[in-house]
């Protein structure tokens, strides 16, 4: 046995094993610690700035009383019916007036213990609130609900707090304002605890004894997945190294069978380095590279047997670095997808639109010789050029422009690509055919 090639397979099986240990630890760890605590209530400086909260604000007539009794407080509530909505409830600070809030994403759980009377069945609203900048630049709080049942004398509630949902109310006061709708727990500056929906005049005493919250410094998704990404990276950087090995015996096989070999090692390296990966662009919505792999075999097929013309476009857009730089990587979000969008409409579905990376694109047209690969690239870097397709600036492509030869699958791409680069090179917003200059 070739001693190096021992030597290697050894320190292969080092790395999955020092990978499986670190995952080990971390997992126990995970579960046994990275223990992230917030107690609320009982808290000396917290309880000193609680404050009732009730319907007088709205013009109602209700009347609250808080009191502070070793370490917990008692709400007593006189519910009086009026023209506003009647309720009363206790507003807990958080954070110290004008200190950023608590982002309670990390908690996966709320604790509430409290002994409830009241002389008619009710539930209780929790709210976070949630401190915001409206569109205008002023500060506005956002409500988070949780409704809970509480039953006479002592209750316990464990809430989830990404659980929490905007009520009808806050949403229908500001749906018209451009504010996001959505929950929000990122920067919870105070809770609410208040009467719920029963609509009958009543008495009510709330006493708190404990609140608090409690998570993970990293939670088990986001451990497991990074677990999973390292595991990937390592398979897929193992299979590469194998790929190399192989390449020799893949240069070994017979002539009729060359093409083939060479279009399965292209296909099988793109398959290793995207196989966690769906067929379908998640930013752009159009194929990936996995997803092209079968219209590849099947173009390859077409010309082989047949004869059948097949044509690639590569598709580039211009200064697209300018782009983020200046606007930002959300406007060049937007370019790529509405780029997509525009070049969708204006091809068959037959042909393959694919997203090849970063601001780079492929489109294989099968059926399609040179000549009508030239009049749809002019076509539709005339469309992309007149269109807007942001309100930034201006947005343009270059083309290169290859039909498939008695050749392999890379050098096709290749002759596509450099005819790419030289109609970037030449200005860029041109089309430029392979078969106007020699292949690299």
């Amino acid at each position: 046995m070739d001693v190096r090639k021992f030597v290697h397979i050894r320190s292969n099986e080092k790395h999955y094993i020092f990978l499986f240990v670190v995952s080990i630890v971390l997992v126990v760890w995970q579960y046994f610690g990275m223990s992230l605590n917030l107690d609320v209530v009982p808290d000396a400086s917290t309880l000193a700035r609680v404050t009732v909260y009730n319907d007088t604000i709205n013009g109602g007539r209700s009347e609250s009383r808080l009191t502070n009794t070793a370490g917990k407080f008692q709400l007593d509530c006189n519910i009086v019916m009026s023209d506003t909505f009647a309720f009363c409830g206790v507003s807990i600070p958080l954070v110290a007036e004008g200190e950023k809030g608590v982002d309670m994403r990390k908690y996966s759980e709320m604790q509430i213990e409290l002994e409830y009377t009241s002389a008619k069945k009710d539930t209780l609203l929790v709210y976070l609130i949630n401190e915001e900048c409206s569109v205008d630049g002023s500060i506005l709080e956002k409500s988070n609900l949780w409704a809970v049942s509480p039953r006479q004398d002592v209750n316990r509630f464990i809430l989830t707090p990404h659980r929490f949902i905007v009520p009808s109310w806050w949403i229908f006061k500001n749906s018209s304002n451009g504010l996001n709708l959505e929950p929000d727990i990122s920067n919870v500056t105070a809770l609410r605890i208040t009467t719920g929906d029963n609509t009958e005049a009543r008495t009510v005493a709330i006493s708190i004894r404990r609140i608090s919250f409690s998570g993970k410094w990293l939670s088990a998704d986001d451990l497991y997945l990074g677990l999973l990404v390292a595991w990937l990276v390592l398979i897929v950087f193992h299979g590469l190294r194998t790929m190399q090995v192989l390449t020799v015996r893949f240069k070994k096989s017979k002539d009729q069978n060359k093409k083939l070999v060479k279009l399965n090692r292209f296909l099988r390296i793109q398959k290793n380095q995207y196989e966690t990966m769906a067929k379908k662009d998640k930013l752009t919505g159009a194929w990936n590279r996995a997803g092209v792999r079968d219209s590849l075999e099947s173009v390859l097929e077409e010309y082989k047997v047949y004869g059948t013309p097949c044509a690639l476009l590569a598709i580039d857009v211009d200064n697209f670095k300018k782009i983020n730089d200046g606007f930002g990587h959300d406007a060049g979000d937007r370019t790529l997808k509405s780029l997509v969008s525009l070049i969708n409409s204006h091809t068959r579905k037959k042909d393959f639109f694919a997203r090849w990376g970063g601001e780079e694109f492929v489109l294989i047209c099968p059926n399609t010789d040179i000549h009508a690969a030239r009049t749809l690239a002019e076509m539709l870097r005339y469309k992309i050029e007149t269109a807007q397709l942001i309100e930034e600036r201006k947005v343009t492509c270059s083309f290169g422009v290859a039909e498939l030869r008695d050749e392999e699958i890379d050098v096709w791409f290749k002759r596509a690509d450099e005819a790419l680069y030289s109609a970037k090179a030449a200005g860029r917003n041109l089309v430029v055919i392979a078969e106007d200059f020699p292949a690299g």
